[in-house]
C-alpha cells in the first residue's frame, strides 16, 4: 500500500467520518450548535420596541402584597378582565389555567362554617350567591379573552377549539408535538372565552427556551399556542392556514419533511418541521410590564390599554413561573409569549434554512479535500493559511447570515471538522517525513562514523 493511497484513506476517513457525525447529529453536536446561536443573540439581541402593542399585566410581588396571596379569588380576576375590556384591550390572554372550581366561592366556604341555628338563614342566602367562577365567566363573555391550557401526557381533559385550521400539503398532525390530553380550564370558563391556546414549550437539554411551538396536537386535533391565538383574536381572524411539505410552492421532493409556515391573519410565521418558531429575544424590559394592582386601582387607564394585546401572568418569584433564555438566566414565563407575539408583529424571525445543513456538509467536503491535497503537496504551512482563511470565512458568512437575514448557519462544526482534517493530514506527513529521515540516517550509518 503506497503512502499516497494510505494518506488518501486516512484523510478521507476523517472527512467522511465528520460528515456522517453531522448527519447523525448526536446531542453534543446539537448542543454546540445551540451555544453558537445563543452567542449570536447575546451579541445582537432583538431591540425592544416600546411602540409595539404588547404588554404583560403582571401579578408581581407588589400586587401580592397589596391584594393578597395567590391564588386570588376569581372575582378579582373578573374585575381585572372587566377593567381591561372597558379600556379597549384588543386581546386578553391568561398564562394560567383554572382546572378546578374556585375554593373561595361563597358556597364553597360554607363547609368551614360552624353548624348553628343562628347561621342557618345566612347559609341559605349565601348558597344563592353566584360562584366566583360564574362571575369570572360573565366577565370573560364580555371581553376578547384567550384562556391558556397545558397539553400534557397526563392530561385528563380536551380543550375546546375556538378557531379552524386550513391546511396545504401534508397533514400537519403528522408533525405537530403530540399529546394525549391537556389540563384545561373549567368548561364554564371555556364556553365563554373567545379563544384558547397552549402555553407549552418543548424542553431542551439545558432547559433554555429557544423555540416555542405555534401549534400542538391534543388527541387528534390541532390547537394554536397562546401567542398565536391572541394574534388571531386581535386581528379578528377565524382560521389558521398551515402549510406543510407538498403544499403549492413548497419543494419537498416527495418527502414528508414537516411544517413550513403558519398564516395567522395577515402574518405568515416560518416554523421548523414540528411547528416550532425560533424566538429572537430582547433583553428583559420593565416597560413591557403593567402591575396588576395599578390597573385594579385605576392608576393605569385607557391610554396604556386601548388597542393592546395583554397577557395576564406573574413575575413573582414565589409562584415559580420563571424560565431561562439565551439572554437571561431567569425571566417570567409569561414574557416568552409576549416576546413571541412581538417578534411576529415586527417580522424579525430566526430561521434555520433548509439549505443550511447541506451547505455546511458541502463546505466541509470541499474545503476538507482542498486542505488535504495542499498538505500533501505544499506542506503544512500553506494548508494552515488556507484552513485559517476557510474557518474565518465560514464564521464571517455565518454571522452575516444571522445579522442580516436571521438565518442560523453553524460555523463551529465546520471549523472543528476542517481542523481535524488538517491535524490528521499534518500528522501523517510528519510521520512519513520522520520515517524517511530515519531511513536515510540508518543507511548512512553503515558508511560513515
Amino acid at each position: 500500500m503506497g503512502p499516497r493511497f494510505l494518506y488518501a484513506l486516512i484523510v478521507g476517513a476523517v472527512i467522511f467520518g465528520a460528515l456522517a457525525l453531522r448527519i447523525w447529529d448526536p446531542s453534543p453536536v446539537a448542543r454546540l450548535r445551540s451555544l453558537v446561536f445563543d452567542t449570536y443573540q447575546q451579541i445582537e439581541p432583538r431591540k425592544f420596541d416600546p411602540n409595539l402593542p404588547v404588554r404583560i399585566v403582571d401579578i408581581d410581588e407588589e400586587s401580592l402584597r397589596k391584594i393578597g396571596q395567590w391564588p386570588w379569588p376569581r372575582t378579582v380576576l373578573a374585575e381585572l378582565v372587566q377593567k381591561l375590556s372597558e379600556n379597549g384591550a384588543a386581546a386578553i390572554g391568561f398564562d394560567m389555567v383554572f382546572p378546578e372550581a374556585d375554593r373561595m366561592s361563597p358556597a364553597n366556604t360554607l363547609r368551614f362554617w360552624p353548624n348553628s341555628e343562628q347561621l342557618a338563614v345566612l347559609k341559605s342566602e349565601v348558597e344563592k350567591l353566584p360562584s366566583n367562577d360564574t362571575i369570572l365567566a360573565e366577565a370573560i363573555a364580555k371581553a376578547p379573552v384567550v384562556l391558556g391550557f397545558i397539553a400534557s401526557p397526563q392530561g385528563t381533559s380536551i380543550p375546546e377549539t375556538k378557531a379552524g385550521f386550513a391546511t396545504g400539503g401534508d397533514d400537519p398532525r403528522l408533525f405537530a408535538p403530540p399529546y394525549p390530553g391537556a389540563a384545561a380550564s373549567l368548561k364554564e370558563l371555556q364556553d365563554k372565552a373567545s379563544g384558547g391556546g397552549s402555553v407549552n414549550w418543548l424542553p431542551e437539554h439545558d432547559q433554555i427556551i429557544r423555540r416555542m411551538p405555534m401549534i400542538v396536537k391534543v388527541a387528534d386535533s390541532l390547537y394554536p399556542s397562546l401567542a398565536a391565538d391572541m394574534l388571531r383574536l386581535a386581528q379578528g381572524a377565524s382560521t389558521y392556514l398551515v402549510k406543510s411539505s407538498g403544499a403549492s410552492g413548497e419543494k419537498a421532493f416527495g418527502e414528508k419533511t414537516g411544517i413550513v409556515k403558519i398564516k395567522i391573519g395577515d402574518f405568515e410565521v416560518p416554523t421548523e418541521a414540528n411547528g416550532q418558531m425560533w424566538i429572537r429575544f430582547t433583553r428583559h424590559e420593565d416597560a413591557r410590564f403593567l402591575p396588576a394592582w395599578r390597573i385594579l386601582n385605576g392608576e393605569i387607564g385607557k391610554d396604556e390599554i386601548e388597542g393592546r394585546i395583554l397577557l395576564i401572568g406573574t413575575s413573582a418569584a414565589g409562584l415559580l413561573d420563571l424560565r431561562a433564555t439565551p439572554l437571561e438566566a431567569s425571566v417570567p414565563g409569561v414574557e416568552l409569549h409576549a416576546q413571541a407575539i412581538e417578534q411576529v408583529l415586527q417580522g424579525e424571525y430566526l430561521q434555520r434554512p433548509d439549505f443550511a445543513t447541506p451547505a455546511e456538509l458541502i463546505y466541509i467536503l470541499a474545503l476538507g479535500m482542498i486542505i488535504a491535497v495542499l498538505i500533501y503537496r505544499a506542506g503544512a504551512l500553506g494548508s494552515a493559511v488556507l484552513g485559517g482563511a476557510a474557518i474565518a470565512a465560514v464564521v464571517g458568512v455565518s454571522w452575516y447570515a444571522f445579522s442580516s437575514f436571521g438565518w442560523l448557519v453553524d460555523p463551529v462544526y465546520a471549523a472543528i471538522a476542517l481542523t481535524a482534517v488538517y491535524l490528521a493530514g499534518t500528522l501523517f506527513v510528519f510521520l512519513r517525513t520522520e520515517r524517511e529521515r530515519n531511513r536515510v540516517r540508518h543507511a548512512f550509518s553503515h558508511y560513515m562514523a
